[in-house]
């Protein structure tokens, strides 16, 4: 299992933090903009008065909504949770405990509303105090689900490789389109047979893949939250080079738009992960995502 680096407590991708104090109301609605067309998806602020007292205490929060119902809640990289060293500071945990209860309670009408109690790429640090905050909301028990290493690549993309497969008539590089949702849905584990969230990715998201004979053999996509994922190579195309040259062309892709290099790999996903720190990648975290889905009605 690889070790995790000496990294900041926390880490904010640069596409989930969208205003500042230097940041005209222009800037920051441009942006915000500009990071809805790309991912679909919405932002919010959340100031968390931490003793409660209404003195200038506070803590703030960004709240990420992206597809099927999923928020992600990320410290401000300039609050004090973010420069503590000692983690087991009690200090630390009173913070940390009043800002995960204040989303949790944000959140609860819309969650109780939509049936649905989803988290995404949760600090495994975290995980104990979610799970609290939820039950002491009276939200149904939640699970978790999908626990991952978090990899953030600091360094220029590697040049992309020759293959020699694409030198052959019948392949070609390519992007995902419409007509492509059946294979790719097929293939995601965790599409449960609703293409909707795909067919946005791909109308929104940067695609790659490599095809055969017009079919898709490899490819990947940006996820709504900005990161690289959906990295498959079918079963007979591969031992290839063919999901090293995807990856490679979206960390190019991404470089090309000045958008931070992440990616979730699942734990028990060796390959991937390999693949991932060959290519720059490095562990800076452990991730879970937390799902639960309401039966029956309401109350």
């Amino acid at each position: 299992q690889p070790s995790t680096p000496s990294t900041p407590l926390y880490i904010i991708p640069h596409h989930c933090v969208t205003t500042s104090p230097r940041q005209s109301e222009a800037e920051a609605e441009r942006e915000r903009k500009d990071g809805e067309e790309n991912m679909g998806a919405h932002r919010k602020v959340l100031h968390v008065d931490v003793k409660g007292d209404g003195h200038d205490d506070s803590e703030r929060v960004y709240l990420y909504y992206g597809g099927r119902g999923f928020v992600e809640f990320i410290f401000d990289k300039e609050s004090s949770l973010s420069k503590y060293k000692d983690e087991t500071s009690t200090e630390l945990q009173v913070r940390m405990n009043a800002v995960i209860s204040a989303v949790v309670k944000l959140e609860k009408e819309r969650m109780m509303r939509e049936k649905k109690v989803r988290f995404r790429a949760v600090d495994n640090r975290h995980i104990p105090v979610l799970l609290r905050c939820c039950r002491d909301e009276g939200l149904p028990p939640v699970r978790t689900v999908t626990d991952c290493f978090h990899l953030y690549c600091p360094s220029p993309s590697p040049p992309l490789p020759t293959l020699s497969v694409l030198e052959m008539e019948e392949y070609e590089d390519s992007q995902l389109n419409e007509g492509d949702l059946k294979l790719v849905s097929e293939r995601w584990p965790y599409s449960n047979g609703d293409e909707s969230f795909l067919k946005d990715r791909i109308r929104r998201g940067i695609t790659v893949c490599v095809r055969k004979r017009g079919r898709p053999v490899a490819w990947s996509m940006m996820t709504d939250y900005g990161a690289i994922g959906f990295l498959h190579t079918e079963e007979e195309e591969r031992r290839k080079g063919l999901g090293r040259y995807v990856l490679i062309r979206m960390m190019r892709e991404m470089d090309r738009l000045s958008i931070e290099k992440s990616c979730y790999v699942v734990k028990s996903n060796a390959a991937s992960l390999s693949l991932c720190q060959a290519l720059g990648f490095v562990v800076v975290g452990e991730a879970t995502w937390v799902v639960e889905e309401m039966r029956g009605e309401e109350g």
